[in-house]
């Protein structure tokens, strides 16, 4: 079920095109699993998320990902079904 890694999103900062050494980097896949694994309401939250009233400020942080052409629907399902 959970074969496929999310793609990793660039930091977006003016400094993160600074040289600087280069520090071990967390593996966030493996904490989701456990957190979404965790979750018992995690569907009922996902069901009932009122996708109608997202704030400008959560819109304007998530646009890079959804403009992203492998974030879009046919896209998803094309690596979830393989």
């Amino acid at each position: 079920m959970f074969e496929v890694k999310p793609v990793k999103v660039r930091a977006t900062s003016r400094y993160s095109k600074m040289q600087t050494p280069q520090k071990p980097k967390f593996d966030y896949w493996e904490a989701a699993k456990k957190q979404l694994l965790a979750n018992p309401n995690l569907l009922g939250r996902m069901i009932n998320y009122d996708k109608d009233n997202i704030s400008d400020s959560v819109m304007t942080k998530i646009k890079p990902l959804i403009s992203n052409p492998e974030f879009q629907p046919d896209q998803v399902k094309k690596s979830v079904l393989r």
